[in-house]
């Protein structure tokens, strides 16, 4: 999610520092809403064949678009 985002979803300033900080407050951010909302996601996956661990890791995907979109929603 991380990943998609900053290639995808964020202009960065030329200053380094602040290129770090905003790496931060966002990966803090992702990592919070995906652990607080999205653990149920992550239980049982022992058990899950190939499709299902796939299909899962899209629900979780889609959740944690939708959570972070949902902030920013709220931000502006």
């Amino acid at each position: 999610v991380i990943a998609d985002i900053g290639a995808r979803g964020i202009t960065l300033p030329a200053d380094i520092a602040t290129v770090e900080q905003a790496h931060e407050q966002l990966h803090d951010f992702i990592e919070g809403c995906c652990r607080v909302h999205l653990s149920g996601l992550l239980t049982g996956l022992e058990a899950l064949n190939n499709h299902d661990v796939e299909q899962r890791s899209n629900e979780i995907y889609e959740a944690a678009f939708s959570l972070i979109a949902d902030a920013g929603e709220d931000a502006t």
